[in-house]
């Protein structure tokens, strides 16, 4: 059984890897979809990409954001399917998510939220000085963290 996890992963956290370890729990083979860099994110594709591989060893395949020209603007699900191939499961706590695919009849995992663990939260920490976004995130993303170029301009 093929499952498939979608997400930004800015930074990837231990609410990302709890996810992974509950889908992994189901199927036997797990594809990561990471979303395409935008302005926002705060850490570059590399660097996300860089974090999921380092936590799960898996490779994650690009995801593009649509947009609204594009012909299956309206229908993202169906971009994705194209993109990953064949799944029997997608793990998401993204209500978006949950509905593209559903509408596919793919089954969905709602996976449960964790308050005190969201990028955006880490990333203001991470901002603000704030040391304890280390305990929210897994050792491997930890590392790749204080070596990115953006991290180490924000706190000097």
């Amino acid at each position: 059984m093929r499952g498939l996890y979608i997400g930004r992963f800015d930074p990837f956290h231990l609410g990302h890897l709890r996810a992974y370890e509950l889908l992994e729990s189901f199927v036997n083979e797990i594809k990561i979809g990471i979303g395409a860099q935008r302005k926002e994110d705060y850490f570059n594709l590399s660097e996300r990409r860089n974090m999921v591989i380092q936590n799960t060893q898996i490779e994650p395949i690009h995801l593009e954001d649509l947009e609204e020209n594009h012909p299956l603007y309206q229908d993202w699900g169906k971009y994705v399917l194209g993109v990953v191939g064949n799944i029997d499961i997608v793990a998401t706590g993204n209500e978006h998510v949950r509905k593209d695919f559903s509408n596919h009849k793919i089954p969905v995992l709602w996976l449960p939220r964790y308050d005190e663990i969201s990028g955006t939260k880490i990333r203001r920490k991470i901002q603000l000085e704030d040391n304890s976004w280390k305990r929210l995130v897994p050792e491997k993303t930890i590392e790749i963290i204080v070596c990115s170029e953006k991290f180490r301009r924000n706190i000097k």
